[in-house]
């Protein structure tokens, strides 16, 4: 339903942004999945349907926009 899929979009987010778990090299669909003790397809069909984007999109996404933020902080 909608409502679950703006739950677990939420919970996903929640761990993206609060434990920063894009940080993390061994990150996997399967990792999140267990995060929110459910499967790597949910997880994927919340991805593609919340975010509009795949996994790997989003986590670049993260990624990208944390290096930015370290250049931004870094002294020359």
């Amino acid at each position: 339903s909608q409502t679950q899929l703006e739950e677990m979009g939420e919970k996903i987010k929640s761990l993206l942004h609060e434990k920063e778990i894009y940080k993390d090299s061994e990150l996997s669909l399967d990792l999140i999945a267990k995060h929110l003790k459910t499967n790597h397809q949910t997880v994927s069909q919340v991805v593609n349907r919340y975010f509009r984007k795949s996994f790997l999109e989003l986590i670049r996404e993260y990624r990208i926009q944390n290096s930015k933020e370290l250049l931004m902080q870094t002294d020359y």
